[in-house]
């Protein structure tokens, strides 16, 4: 998947960018290690015969991306001049191929992971305007070609970032709606709902996630949320239940379970599941918290303390 994104406000911070760059990494031609060095090689005996093919420079730009990110070298992951080479590439295959929409997505996915670097370099100015560039250009993608759905995807996690969080489930909807096989798009859009106040529209997207993917255990989690938003409690703690039967040593899924059972008032239930919780992860507040709250409504309040 890609990632690109637009105008960076004041609600975006360092760390989040650098998430989501992380999470970007990951989008653009030729990320199978195995054949990596072979095509490396190809693109760079090819580079020098075919100067003006978009396709050679297209996948010679994947090739270099495919460095920057691979590096462990801070050196290298934070210095903008690499991504500069690649972006200038990606500017020319847009040139050589207009009409193409992959050009575009390339090209803001780059554009946007350079604005990661400059904002932890403190150059905001740059960085804003690398993602107004992205923005741009993903749009550019999208506007020639509707069911592009790494577009859509990226288009998403931009608007997501900058708080413009009902327009970003737009496009995360279009992409599921390009590729509605794909279970973890689903799960992702499922939470999204649940996450923006529109649980109602969760269930469909997560029950489809399980029928692709019956070990999304994931979903019944987020399918416990959504029946909390919801009020109906009992469906909640149902749905929890489900996750720590598949991860009975997962310390969020206990705690999540836990504070389902006391929300039903099962306190005894809730007591020995949360017990449970902080014997997994002891330095777990909430776990810690909610312990001493079953212990209490059961009028035990010298193991509450």
């Amino acid at each position: 998947w890609g990632a690109k994104r637009l105008p960076l406000g004041p609600r975006i911070s360092v760390a989040t960018v650098g998430a989501i760059v992380l999470a970007t990494l990951g989008v653009l031609t030729w990320h199978q290690a195995k054949t990596y060095e072979s095509r490396k090689t190809l693109w760079t005996h090819n580079l020098p015969r075919n100067p003006d093919s978009h396709i050679v420079l297209k996948e010679w730009a994947g090739v270099l991306f495919n460095d920057y990110r691979d590096s462990k070298d801070p050196a290298v992951r934070n210095n903008p001049a690499i991504l500069a080479k690649t972006e200038k590439l990606y500017r020319r295959v847009t040139e050589l191929k207009p009409d193409g929409p992959g050009g575009y997505c390339d090209l803001g996915t780059v554009q946007y992971v350079m604005a990661g670097v400059e904002l932890k370099r403190g150059n905001r100015a740059r960085a804003d305007a690398l993602i107004r560039s992205a923005h741009r250009n993903l749009q550019k993608s999208i506007d020639m070609e509707g069911d592009y759905n790494l577009s859509h995807f990226n288009m998403y996690q931009i608007l997501w970032d900058l708080g413009r969080r009902q327009e970003a489930i737009h496009h995360l909807a279009e992409t599921v709606r390009v590729r509605p096989a794909n279970a973890g798009t689903r799960l992702m859009l499922g939470a999204r709902l649940v996450e923006v106040g529109r649980a109602h529209e969760a269930f469909p997207h997560l029950q489809e996630a399980l029928r692709l993917d019956p070990k999304a255990t994931e979903a019944y989690r987020i399918l416990g949320q959504a029946y909390r938003r919801l009020g109906k409690l009992h469906e909640s703690a149902a749905q929890y239940r489900k996750v720590v039967d598949a991860q009975p040593n997962h310390p969020v899924a206990l705690l999540d379970y836990g504070t389902a059972l006391a929300m039903v008032r099962k306190f005894p239930e809730a007591q020995a599941v949360l017990t449970r919780a902080v014997q997994v992860a002891p330095n777990n507040f909430h776990a810690v918290k909610h312990l001493a709250i079953a212990y209490h409504q059961q009028g035990r309040g010298d193991r509450a303390i």
